[in-house]
């Protein structure tokens, strides 16, 4: 499911600033100047355009910029220093208890991508001068110590960098042996968690750190956005009391602004006892969790205010002149 999102027009990132929790946030330059002499064309010239049609109550990206569609490199990688702060200090002497575990969903073989996906894993392609996976290490919430990556495609070199990220005190790949599902992604966690509810997002998007602080806040619960285009997405339909009734995928029937899955999930330990069957594509869905889990009982569902998913070329080139100070705020 994948979604334009309406944002301001603010410019891009400054090469170093803080967030509002005093966290530096660094574009390392060589890395830039790097992206800048493969794209041949050194920096964009950035313009305000209108965001996509269809979309509500969300930022969206700009118009892409990139004139030459360049395949970042192993090298280029290399050069990326992860110094968005010490996450790791933020935890020290401050958490009582044990902390919650969180699982990026990045075994995903990036096709809609390519050329750039075919040396580079999809979650280190550089939006702003820093991987996808670094933007989504940097949003999570202060509750999250410990990162299971599911990985399959060029796996090795997102463990490589989880070495030398600094967001989270325990960050660390789980194979998935074959690409059978978001469901079986999940699945093969099982073993990994520490017990007790834990986080579950998509590798391939952009969220809001306040939206990602109140799902942390659900013992069950999922992420959804508005949208005016109900029949392009996975609509969540809720009771009364704003838990999900059910997911439709892609209806044609429904009109007018619906919510669409975002790809966020609070899950309890005891999910894993709902068996998967195979879906009509021939893959385990991890919606299917979240389907039965409302039919035994509540999940909340929480509203995105943040939502940039990155499921192609032109989202890709667009996220590189997005105002993304909503990923850096921490509610």
């Amino acid at each position: 499911m994948r979604m334009g999102a309406q944002m301001r027009r603010q410019g891009r990132l400054g090469e170093q600033r803080l967030d509002r929790r005093g966290v530096a946030i660094a574009h390392p330059l060589r890395f830039r100047q790097r992206m800048a002499a493969d794209q041949g064309n050194g920096q964009a010239q950035r313009t305000s355009k209108p965001g996509n049609p269809g979309h509500e109550n969300l930022p969206s990206p700009k118009e892409a910029f990139c004139q030459n569609k360049s395949t970042a490199t192993p090298g280029q990688l290399e050069r990326f220093a992860p110094s968005i702060g010490n996450r790791i200090a933020r935890h020290s002497g401050t958490k009582k208890g044990k902390g919650m575990d969180a699982v990026i969903m990045a075994a995903g073989l990036g096709t809609r991508l390519r050329p750039h996906t075919l040396s580079v894993p999809k979650p280190l392609l550089p939006v702003q001068g820093r991987p996808l996976l670094d933007w989504a290490l940097g949003a999570l919430p202060p509750a999250i110590d410990r990162v299971l990556v599911v990985v399959h495609y060029l796996g090795e070199q997102i463990e490589a960098y989880l070495r030398q990220q600094r967001h989270v005190a325990h960050a660390e790949v789980v194979w998935q042996k074959e690409p059978r599902g978001t469901g079986d992604a999940l699945l093969s966690c099982r073993d990994r968690l520490q017990g007790g509810s834990f986080l579950v997002c998509n590798g391939d998007d952009l969220y809001g750190a306040a939206d990602l602080a109140r799902m942390v806040s659900h013992r069950v619960a999922m992420l959804c956005a508005p949208v005016t285009e109900p029949h392009k997405f996975g609509i969540a339909t809720t009771r009364e009391d704003g838990s999900l009734e059910q997911l439709i995928e892609k209806p044609l029937h429904l009109q007018g602004t619906q919510l669409a899955n975002a790809g966020v999930y609070t899950f309890p330990a005891e999910v894993f006892e709902i068996p998967l069957t195979l879906s009509p594509r021939g893959e385990y869905e991890i919606t299917q969790y979240v389907s039965e889990l409302a039919r035994r009982g509540r999940v909340m569902v929480e509203r995105a205010t943040f939502w940039l998913p990155i499921g192609d070329i032109p989202a890709w080139e667009a996220a590189q002149q997005a105002e993304l100070s909503a990923v850096l705020r921490g509610g």
